[in-house]
């Protein structure tokens, strides 16, 4: 990168690729030539656009949606973001990462305050069910 260079016009850390010469032959024994740059075209896509996607490398910047905290640390990922995103590649060796994760930042993720709430709704919802259904059924038991 340039980033111990300086180059007019051009903006620190920028990636330098040159380009490259391909010859190659026709039918005929012709010699045909193309410049152009080592790269292969990639894309990029949220996690929830990824749902259902199989991709054979995938680079993954795993952390939260704000962009950056006031003190310049990223947010933590949750938990369906890291899975949707762990999950969209064939194998491990495909998964390239932005940045270094600890093993405390997977231990650190957890489901949100307001999923929790959403969960212990559904879980008193469901015994007042189940309840309701055996008091309006006791010959079922």
């Amino acid at each position: 990168t340039t980033k111990a260079f300086r180059f007019p016009n051009i903006p620190p850390g920028t990636v330098l690729i040159p380009s490259q010469k391909h010859s190659v032959e026709t039918h005929d024994r012709k010699t045909c030539q193309r410049v152009g740059l080592p790269c292969t075209p990639g894309f990029a896509l949220t996690d929830f656009k990824s749902q259902g996607k199989n991709l054979e490398n995938v680079i993954l910047g795993l952390y939260g949606r704000a962009d950056r905290r006031q003190d310049g640390t990223w947010d933590k990922c949750e938990f369906t973001c890291l899975y949707v995103q762990l999950s969209r590649c064939k194998t491990l060796q495909g998964i390239q990462l932005l940045k270094p994760v600890s093993v405390g930042d997977f231990v650190a993720i957890g489901p949100g305050q307001g999923m929790v709430e959403a969960i212990s709704k559904l879980d008193v919802l469901s015994r007042q069910t189940i309840s309701r259904w055996k008091q309006a059924h006791p010959e079922e038991r």
